[in-house]
């Protein structure tokens, strides 16, 4: 086994695989419907692949993205062109691959505090994230998920 680094949309030249990962990449992919196939090809039957991704599944986290961050007083961080994974993008995954999606942590309130309050409040906003996280309330509203997928 020897780890192999690859571009995402000719992955499948490298030869067929047992495991795939990445790291907040499957956003920056375009054009996604090309990369589907070509992980599918990639990964020997049975394959997995683990991708720890930001999401696009919260309505309120993407009007906060498009009506206020980047706007007056919020900073916005990253490049115009990115936009968090979204549901559709995961239901694309799933015509390819069995597809399991989990979030790490809550990660929401602490999000107010560091782009409308600047920081102020980030920790008692933190622990109110985690005890959500830990009685698994609005996980949705997360802004960080892991993606699991199997090649069948």
């Amino acid at each position: 086994m020897r780890p192999v680094r690859s571009g995402a949309l000719t992955i499948d030249e490298i030869g067929a695989c047992d495991f795939a990962f990445g790291s907040m990449i499957l956003h920056h992919i375009e054009p996604f419907e090309l990369f589907c196939p070509a992980l599918k090809r990639a990964l020997k039957p049975g394959g997995k692949a683990f991708f720890y991704e930001n999401s696009a599944a919260s309505d309120l986290l993407i009007w906060f993205r498009t009506h206020v961050v980047g706007k007056l007083w919020v900073p916005k961080y990253g490049d115009p062109y990115e936009f968090p994974l979204t549901p559709a993008e995961v239901r694309l995954l799933g015509r390819y691959f069995k597809v399991r999606t989990d979030h790490p942590s809550m990660q929401f309130l602490e999000l107010a505090a560091t782009y409308l309050l600047r920081g102020y409040g980030e920790s008692l906003f933190r622990k109110f994230d985690a005890f959500l996280y830990r009685r698994r309330i609005g996980l949705k509203y997360s802004c960080n998920q892991y993606v699991y997928l199997e090649n069948a």
